[in-house]
C-alpha cells in the first residue's frame, strides 16, 4: 500500500536540522533484519540503533519491505505475546501504561530472537524511526500499523501520536482521506485525542517549519474552515509560513476570495477592485503585503554593502545575517558572499578560527559557483586544519586540500612542511649537501696544493741540473 504524500516539496529552513541517520535499500533493510538475530549482542546493538534511525530517504526502501513483512506475519496471539514480552523486558508490569517498547528490545533479544519476535521488533523499530523524522510525509506509514496484526498495534499508536504531537497532525490529517475506513477513523481519533481538531489550535504552533507543514496539509485537504486563518497567514514574518499560507490560498481559489479581498482593504486602505478574480486578488493583496519587506530588504541589503565599502565588515555581517535569516532563499544572495569572504579573511587574519569557518561556509553556500570559490575552499580547509591543530590534532589532509584548491597558499605549504618534517628534512639533506660540498672543496684544494708543490719541487730540481751541467 503506498500513500499521497502530503507535500511534494519541502520548504527551506533557515536552520535545517541535520539528523545523523541511515539511509538504506530494502536490501539492506532486509540484511538488518537478519542481524537482529546475530549471537554477538554487539551487532544487534548496532542492527536496533540504525533500524530506530533511518533517514527520510529511506521510506522508499520501507514500502518495499513493508510488502514482504505483511505478508508473513505471525499468528495474532503470538504477536500480543511479544508485544507483552517486550513491555516486561522495558520493565513494564501493567498493559496499560505508557511504557516504551523500545527499552525492552535489546533485553529480549538477549534469550529471544525467533522469526515471531523479529516481525514485532522490526516494525516497531521502524516506528520509533518514523516518529523522528523532521517531515510531514514520514509519518503517513502509520496507516500501516492500523491494520497491521488485526488491531495488535492500537496501543502503541496512540503512543506514537502521544509522542509526535502536533508533529503528527499534518500526516492525520491527510490519513482522513484514506481508503481504508479503520485508517480514516484512526486519522480522526487521533486529532481529537491530541486537542487540535480545532484548526485556531492547530495553527497556534510556534515553530515556523512545523506550522508550515499543517498550512499545507490544510491545503492540500481543502479544509475550509481552515481557510480564514490561513488567508492571514500569507503575510507572516516566516518565509516558510508565508509561502506555505499562499500556496494553499491557490488552490482554495475562488473559496477564499471575500477573505483575501477583506485583507487587502486592511493592508492597502482601499478596496479591492471587485473586477479582480481570485488570482488577480491575491497576486494584489501579496503586493501590498511585500511592498514593506521590500523596501525592508533592500534597506538591510545596501547597509551591508555601504558598510563593508567602509571597512565595517563586523556592521555588514548584522546586517546580512538579519537579511538571511528573514529570506534564507533571498534572490541574489550569491552578491553577498565576498562579503562574507572578506569577513571570514578578517576573522582568520585575527586567529579567530571558528568565526572563518562560519563565514568561509557561508560565503560557499551562498555563492558555491563563485570565480573565487575555490581560493574560499581553500582558505575554508586552512582554517579548518588550523583549528584541528589548535585542539591538538595534525590535520595534514586538511593543509593538503587547502594546497589543492589554491596551490599559491603559502600559509597552507608553511604548515604542512612544518608539521609533517618535511621543512626538517630539507633542512638536513642541504646541511648534508653543504658538508659534502664542503669537503669536495678542500679535497679539491688538497690536490691543487700537492700539485702546486710538485711543480715547485720540479721545478727546483731543473735548476740543480742547469747549475751542475754548466
Amino acid at each position: 500500500m503506498s500513500f499521497a504524500l502530503v507535500s511534494s516539496a519541502r520548504p527551506a529552513r533557515a536552520e535545517p536540522k541535520a539528523p545523523q541517520g541511515v539511509s538504506v535499500s530494502a536490501a539492506e533493510l532486509a540484511s538488518l533484519a537478519a542481524q537482529l538475530q546475530a549471537g554477538d549482542p554487539q551487532l544487534r546493538a548496532a542492527a536496533v540503533s540504525a533500524l530506530a534511525h533511518l533517514e527520510l530517504e529511506a521510506l522508499p526502501a520501507l514500502e518495499q519491505r513493508w510488502r514482504s513483512v505483511a505478508a508473513q506475519r505471525p499468528a495474532h496471539e503470538e504477536v500480543l505475546r511479544v508485544l507483552a514480552a517486550l513491555r516486561h523486558a522495558a520493565g513494564s508490569r501493567r498493559a496499560d501504561d505508557d511504557t516504551d517498547l523500545h527499552a525492552g528490545v535489546l533485553p529480549l533479544l538477549e534469550h529471544e530472537r525467533s522469526s515471531s519476535a523479529l516481525a514485532v521488533i522490526e516494525p516497531l523499530l521502524w516506528l520509533r524511526a518514523l516518529e523522528a523524522m523532521d517531515d510531514s510525509r514520514a509519518l503517513l506509514p502509520l496507516a500501516h500499523y492500523v491494520v497491521l496484526d488485526e488491531g495488535a498495534w492500537d496501543a502503541e499508536l496512540r503512543l506514537s501520536c502521544k509522542r509526535t504531537g502536533a508533529r503528527a497532525l499534518p500526516a492525520l490529517l491527510a490519513l482522513r482521506s484514506h481508503e481504508s475506513a479503520p485508517v480514516r477513523r484512526f486519522a480522526l481519533a487521533s486529532i481529537s485525542a491530541l486537542g487540535l481538531d480545532d484548526p485556531k489550535v492547530a495553527l497556534a504552533v510556534t515553530d515556523p517549519y512545523l506550522l508550515s507543514q499543517i498550512v499545507r496539509a490544510y491545503g492540500n485537504a481543502l479544509e475550509l474552515s481552515a481557510m480564514p486563518l490561513i488567508v492571514r497567514l500569507v503575510g507572516n514574518d516566516s518565509t516558510q509560513v508565508r509561502e506555505a499560507a499562499r500556496d494553499a490560498v491557490g488552490r482554495y481559489g475562488k473559496n477564499a476570495i471575500w477573505q483575501v479581498r477583506e485583507l487587502y482593504e486592511e493592508v492597502a486602505s482601499q478596496p479591492s477592485d471587485k473586477s479582480w478574480d481570485a488570482e488577480r486578488s491575491a497576486r494584489e493583496l501579496y503586493a501590498a503585503l511585500d511592498r514593506d519587506a521590500i523596501a525592508h530588504d533592500a534597506t538591510l541589503r545596501a547597509q551591508g554593502f555601504a558598510r563593508l565599502q567602509a571597512g565595517d565588515v563586523n556592521g555588514m555581517r548584522q546586517a546580512w545575517d538579519l537579511l538571511l535569516a528573514e529570506h534564507p532563499e533571498l534572490p541574489g544572495r550569491d552578491q553577498l558572499a565576498p562579503g562574507y569572504a572578506t569577513l571570514g579573511a578578517q576573522l582568520l587574519e585575527h586567529d579567530d578560527l571558528q568565526g572563518a569557518l562560519l563565514a568561509y561556509r557561508r560565503a560557499l553556500r551562498l555563492a558555491p559557483g563563485a570565480g573565487d570559490a575555490k581560493r574560499w575552499g581553500a582558505q575554508l580547509a586552512y582554517a579548518s586544519a588550523e583549528l584541528s591543530l589548535s585542539r591538538g590534532v595534525v590535520d595534514l589532509a586538511g593543509y593538503d586540500q587547502a594546497l589543492a584548491l589554491d596551490p599559491e597558499h603559502a600559509a597552507a605549504r608553511d604548515a604542512r612542511d612544518r608539521l609533517s618534517g618535511e621543512r626538517s628534512r630539507r633542512v638536513r639533506r642541504n646541511k648534508q649537501l653543504m658538508a659534502a660540498a664542503a669537503l669536495a672543496l678542500l679535497c679539491a684544494l688538497g690536490v691543487l696544493a700537492a700539485r702546486g708543490r710538485r711543480t715547485q719541487e720540479q721545478t727546483a730540481s731543473s735548476d740543480v741540473l742547469s747549475e751542475t751541467s754548466g
